[in-house]
């Protein structure tokens, strides 16, 4: 009489699959929580609620447009969620480049699309050097001001592709909102 051994092979499997659901859950315990550089926060306080960082970043982005001018270039800042779809149109438009080791003098410049857009309080401007060796875990603070000091010094040491990332504070409907816009630029001779 031959033995069955295919009860033993399905026992195998579950035991196989139990610790590797086991090694997954230890890994995702372990792991760090990764920053999001787009919101300048944690990933898991954006994942609990992205209604309201997407919502203030469109109300914003409805009520003003944002402009950065550098050496007789200038675009429009954009918020986080619709960058994919500027990188297709930078395929048609030259991109904003400056120089390194220069002193770049960026001009912020707040448009207002509506008559009754909110108030801004307060902005900060950070910026990130892609695919450095810390390039998720920090953003350094380039400039802090409000609405009435609109220029800064730029002066990157190393050539590559930067993010500035605009953290703007408003006011909506006697609320303190935060909104979050960013720009891609390059830095070459």
């Amino acid at each position: 009489m031959k033995r069955n051994y295919w009860p033993l092979g399905i026992l195998i499997i579950i035991f196989i699959g139990v610790l590797l659901l086991v090694a997954l859950v230890y890994i995702s315990l372990v792991q760090p929580n990764i920053n999001d550089n787009s919101y300048l926060q944690k990933s898991s306080s954006i994942e609990k609620s992205p209604d309201l960082f997407l919502g203030a970043t469109r109300h914003f982005a409805e009520s003003y447009e944002v402009l950065v001018k550098s050496n007789e270039q200038k675009d429009h800042f954009i918020p986080p969620y619709l960058l994919r779809a500027k990188k297709i149109e930078e395929k048609i438009q030259k991109p904003l480049v400056l120089k390194p080791r220069t002193k770049n003098i960026l001009q912020l410049e707040f448009l207002k699309k509506k008559p009754n857009a909110p108030k801004i309080l307060h902005y900060g401007v950070y910026m990130i050097r892609y695919y450095d060796k810390n390039y998720k875990d920090k953003a350094d603070l380039l400039f802090e001001g409000d609405d009435h000091q609109l220029s800064f010094d730029f002066a990157p040491k190393k050539e590559g592709r930067y993010k500035l990332i605009l953290q703007i504070a408003f006011e909506k409907d006697g609320k303190r909102e935060q909104a979050y816009l960013q720009r891609d630029f390059l830095v070459q001779k």
